[in-house]
């Protein structure tokens, strides 16, 4: 294929602003554009390759994908390797085994899904992600594993049904459905997924097919040199106002990024077969050396900023700034130089052949996809750290061992030996405790088993995640279908639970509590109870839907069981954004204080309606108690994350082993005994 020397300008640019927009995001709040132009790039370079070979009947498909790996997985495994070394000396366990997480994703091509379920490109604890930038990188590998074989199907299909000149057309045809398409879905996610919109290969696909458009209809567009020269013009100057104006807020990608997305195809279309202005200026010697070292510049400069962010814990001032951004450009040169040119050249030794490109890229990836498993699973290595560091994340690495071999209401009725919590139940007797609801039930199972067995009393989980929560005949309206049928069968298991187990003393109820407040949320729904219990409940002039009406509605089910009722309210949940109050708490240990460490106290008022509900059932019915954590938990100031020195949380919203046995202390669980 024809070298064009102002397409290596244009990565020069694009580069330029995504690196400056990083460094300096005030400065050019819109360089994030620089990504949707390598798509662009990207989409009419690969296609033109493709293409050109199916024409010739030379394309192999094994041949492709090991010339991708030649390009792209050499320099990728160096800067992977590298940022793990510096991480390992860096992150702290939280932050160090979610880069296991995304070194995994980087690794196999998927870190765009991994990254739009995590945390928004804009958000701050994106500093503390070494490997957000590989997003893009997956979007293009997605695109390289999917476009040859689909190209491939269209041409052997449209050679079946049509004539060998038509398959163009066709290719032209489907190209254009996939880009419409898609442009419309990401301008749709916008108001729906926005994470979605921005991350995912399907709403950006339209970007690369833009390109790969290009590439086939290039070839039958003539026009003049004013033309040409007007159109470059139009093209750079629509890429150059998008970087300008556009920001953090704007509403992108969808319609958003399709100035950028048009200015480049525009400036190609016009500089391909003309020599204008903008071309020349593009083919100008430094902007053309950025291009060429672009890749692996893309690779190492988030790694630095992001590491040292994290090793400074503030701001650069722009002398750092600066300096980070004279070191990303050495590392890239010296990559490129000695990792990605070698690796492409046929003449060097390091150049592999087609079957080796592809084992050694699979085993690489397989290494460090399994390195990336590793800290994961080993919780990010705390024993890095010293001792008193080290207990705050053993105690936030442990949770409820049952949670998965007994955590979801079909389990309910299996493994008994093993979810049976505090002391062991004969198998022709009935549990005495149960607790009820979803996750943030689950997590109160070790407070629970120290309980029971400290009353000789026997207990068993229902519980079912996905925010089910802990009250009968009630169905959220914005569960999905699967949600939706998972809830109903977590209250229906409840009460055949119930029925089997007649000897049952207690039920402990517990929720996300804060979601069941919105009244409009909810849908009544009949699993046959007693009508007695909603005539009675009716009569209090309670509305069905609310959560009082159907709290009540579980608690006289129970009650009339001879069941005693234990409600327990939520606990404070931090956000992604904020994250939990590691920071402060390190800090805290290493200047040999307490752990004043949390979230504002304003967080009661969000759970101010159910913690009256659980205190108003209290009262007015015998046998209901209730324990209301941020009665504890929080004070005038701040709700704490810490609990005499015991760090409570497992995540954002969940409590840990030992800070779910901690709160035992202060649960005013009801006495109870065997007989």
């Amino acid at each position: 294929m024809t070298y064009y020397k102002f397409l290596d300008g244009l990565r020069g640019l694009s580069i330029a602003c995504v690196v400056i927009f990083h460094l300096f995001p005030t400065f050019l709040p819109g360089g994030f554009i620089g990504v949707d132009v390598f798509f662009v790039i990207s989409g009419f370079l690969i296609t033109s390759i493709i293409w050109q070979k199916i024409q010739n009947n030379t394309f192999h498909i094994g041949e492709f994908y090991a010339s991708r790996v030649r390009r792209l997985l050499p320099a990728a495994f160096i800067v992977y390797v590298a940022t793990f070394i510096v991480a390992f000396f860096v992150l702290m366990p939280d932050t160090f085994r979610a880069f296991g997480r995304s070194l995994t994703a980087a690794i196999f091509f998927y870190s765009n899904y991994y990254f739009y379920r995590k945390t928004g490109y804009f958000e701050a604890p994106a500093l503390e992600k070494p490997l957000l930038h590989t997003w893009s990188l997956s979007v293009e590998e997605q695109f390289y594993l999917i476009w040859p074989i689909l190209l491939l199907t269209i041409a052997a299909i449209s050679t079946t049904l049509f004539k060998a000149k038509r398959i163009k057309t066709v290719i032209v045809i489907c190209a254009t459905l996939i880009c419409i398409a898609s442009l419309i879905y990401s301008q749709y996610l916008l108001s729906t997924g926005p994470a979605k919109a921005f991350y995912l290969i399907t709403s950006r696909a339209w970007e690369l097919m833009l390109g790969a458009l290009l590439a086939l209809i290039l070839p039958h567009i003539t026009m003049s040199k004013i033309t040409a020269q007007s159109l470059a013009a139009l093209g750079i100057t629509l890429i150059c106002t998008s970087a300008i104006f556009l920001s953090q807020h704007s509403m992108f990608p969808g319609l958003g990024a399709l100035p950028v997305c048009l200015g480049t195809a525009c400036l190609i279309a016009a500089c391909v077969n003309h020599n204008t202005v903008i071309s020349k200026t593009l083919s100008f010697g430094p902007m053309v050396g950025l291009g060429l070292i672009s890749y692996s510049l893309y690779l190492w400069h988030w790694p630095i900023i992001s590491l040292t962010h994290v090793y400074l814990e503030r701001h650069f001032t722009t002398i750092e700034a600066i300096g980070l951004g004279v070191i990303s450009i050495l590392c890239a040169y010296v990559s490129w130089k000695y990792i990605e040119q070698p690796f492409r050249n046929k003449k060097s030794k390091l150049y592999p052949s087609a079957k080796n490109a592809l084992a050694y890229g699979s085993l690489s990836m397989i290494s460090l996809g399994v390195l990336g498993i590793i800290i994961y699973g080993y919780h990010g290595w705390p024993w890095r750290l010293n001792e008193n560091i080290r207990t705050v994340y053993e105690q936030m690495a442990t949770a409820n061992v049952k949670r998965k071999s007994c955590g979801s209401y079909h389990r309910a009725f299996i493994n008994n030996e093993f979810c049976n919590f505090g002391v062991p139940k004969a198998k022709t007797e009935s549990f005495d405790i149960v607790v009820f609801g979803d996750s943030k039930a689950d997590h109160y199972v070790p407070m629970l088993g120290k309980y029971a067995k400290e009353a000789g009393l026997s207990g068993r989980q229902v519980t079912q995640g996905g925010g089910c929560g802990a009250v009968l005949e009630i169905e959220r309206t914005y569960w999905k279908r699967q949600q939706r049928k998972n809830c109903v069968n977590l209250q229906t298991t409840l009460i055949q639970f119930v029925a089997a187990n007649p000897g049952l003393k207690l039920a402990v109820l517990s929720a996300s509590w804060a979601s069941f407040q919105n009244s409009k949320a909810h849908t009544p729904i009949d699993l046959s109870l007693d009508k007695e219990l909603h005539k009675s409940i009716l009569q209090k002039n309670v509305k069905p839907g609310t959560l009082e009406y159907h709290l009540r509605l579980t608690i006289e089910f129970l009650l009339k069981r001879g069941i005693a009722v234990h409600i327990i309210g939520d606990i404070p949940s931090y956000t992604k954004i904020g994250g939990l109050p590691l920071r402060c708490i390190r800090h805290a240990i290493k200047a040999d204080k307490k752990p004043h460490c949390g979230m504002a106290s304003e967080y009661k008022q969000k759970l101010h309606h159910s913690n009256a509900v659980f205190r108003k059932l209290a009262n007015e019915y015998e046998n209901v108690t209730t324990f209301i954590p941020t009665d504890i938990l929080c004070d005038q100031t701040l709700c704490h994350a810490v609990l005499d020195d015991i760090f409570l949380y497992r995540d954002l919203g969940h409590l840990n082993a030992h800070g779910a046995i901690k709160l035992l202390e202060f649960a005013n669980l009801p006495a109870l005994s065997k007989e």
